[in-house]
């Protein structure tokens, strides 16, 4: 356990990462939870805010190289040391690597005074030699040669896990994974949707440039916004008067290719948190019949909280394991979202922690619930209905493979290569839709539209 903080001592940005790394690294914790969690707990100012943020994202993404370079300048491997004398090291390095504002004298400094306190002198001691040592610049640091072995020399300089860059280099070839990793540890921008049944684009445009906040595009969808402000989104007027919603727009396109219609009845199979069952809704006008199931209980809840923030009322949330649902279950219907659970791949820029929670075997397992879920979605469409499979992972065993493995027995489906006109570009030649990292400034995504016709004999 980390320290504990007394009535009268309060930690500092710096201490608070430090708690938070250990929760993440060490206890299993989500970064995006412990961060929120941390803001809202601490009295944190907004500088102090921001540089908290910094630190636990920029190690977690960076930590690879991090470790790199402390392996090369320490005596005892990072790994080796005890959690909190291994994340102080981090955190100090990644300040005298990245954060050109921070002093070098001041880097080194705080991280022998967290040492004191969660270590003992001879790691203090320790702490103090290594940070000592630490590269002026990134352009200081030697990397492996590409030479004799490119998969270690990319999974070092872009801090990933060495089986992931071999297995993009088998999809990908060399040169689109070395684009792809780089691409997955920038900071991704910030893009939100409109809600169209509170406001339209140019009044949400206006009132963002009026609270001050950047707007700009990033693709052709006509509720899609990137904003540029040092705050944070769900704290902004819109936000919480329900007129937007956070959203990646490789995630809006989805409910695009959907493209639900007034008076359908949808089902949105894996629902939450709720983001694409609003959208659907928005786009239905809030007319029809949306059935949101998800098989977690605190999903269900998100859903009903995220729905009604919008001004939802056309949706139906039900705790079930959806592939294991009937046509018996549900009403005659016309399109189903199958926004299967997956690898996250693409979504590693956004997720920084999740490339280092991720293991090889999980692809497979992945696969094959992704696979029961289309099936279990085609048995409930209504004849001409349309299904959307969809993932934010760019592996061909989620994507292509699980969708050409269900098309074999479910003989009354097939591809169907339409799409909203702003998609266009995104789609392959066997009429299914890839954005991989690096594309449009979008997260990686994958999906597959079908539609249910007579079954062949």
């Amino acid at each position: 356990m980390v320290g504990t903080e007394t009535e009268t001592e309060r930690r500092t940005a710096r201490e608070e990462a430090l708690c938070a790394l250990q929760r993440i690294c060490h206890e299993g914790a989500f970064a995006n939870i412990v961060i929120d969690r941390a803001i809202e707990g601490a009295e944190f100012s907004d500088a102090d805010a921001a540089l908290f943020t910094n630190i636990v994202y920029g190690v977690l993404r960076h930590r690879g190289l991090l470790d790199y370079v402390l392996d090369n300048i320490s005596t005892t491997p990072v790994d080796s040391l005890p959690p909190a004398i291994a994340n102080i090291l981090r955190i100090g390095a990644y300040q005298m690597l990245f954060m050109d504002r921070v002093p070098a004298h001041a880097a080194v400094n705080e991280s022998v005074e967290l040492a004191k306190k969660y270590g003992h002198a001879g790691t203090a001691r320790l702490v103090n030699a290594v940070m000592r040592r630490v590269p002026a610049d990134l352009s200081d640091v030697e990397f492996p040669d590409p030479s004799t072995d490119r998969s270690a020399c990319l999974a070092t300089r872009y801090s990933m896990p060495r089986w992931i860059v071999e297995q993009w280099e088998t999809w990908f070839g060399a040169e689109r994974t070395e684009q792809m990793c780089a691409a997955s540890i920038e900071i991704a921008p910030q893009t939100v949707r409109c809600n169209v049944l509170k406001t339209d684009p140019d009044s949400l445009r206006s009132l963002l440039e009026e609270d001050g906040i950047e707007v700009g595009k990033r693709t052709g969808l006509p509720e899609e916004f990137e904003i540029v402000s040092r705050g944070s989104p769900q704290r902004m007027r819109a936000h919480q008067e329900g007129l937007m919603t956070v959203q990646d727009s490789a995630s809006i396109a989805v409910s695009r290719l959907l493209d639900p219609q007034p008076g359908d009845t949808v089902i949105d199979l894996c629902a939450g948190p709720g983001g694409k069952t609003g959208h659907i809704a928005e786009l239905m006008q809030n007319k029809g019949q949306v059935f949101a199931f998800d098989i977690h209980p605190h999903k269900v809840s998100l859903i009903e909280q995220t729905c009604n923030k919008l001004g939802i009322d056309i949706f139906r949330v039900r705790q079930a394991d959806s592939a294991l649902l009937t046509a018996s279950d549900v009403p005659p219907t016309d399109r189903v979202l199958v926004d299967a659970p997956c690898s996250g791949m693409g979504t590693f820029r956004r997720r920084v922690d999740l490339k280092w929670r991720l293991e090889p075997g999980r692809i497979p397992e992945l696969a094959k619930l992704q696979a029961s879920l289309v099936r279990a979605g085609s048995r409930l469409l209504r004849p001409g209905g349309v299904l959307v499979y969809a993932t934010c992972t760019f592996s061909p065993p989620e994507n292509e493979d699980v969708i050409n493995d269900v098309l074999r027995d479910v003989t009354d489906m097939r591809v169907d290569g339409s799409a909203f006109p702003a998609l266009e570009k995104y789609k392959s030649g066997d009429g299914f839709y890839r954005i991989l990292p690096g594309t449009d400034g979008m997260d990686g995504f994958f999906a597959a539209r079908l539609v249910k016709g007579q079954q062949q004999a």
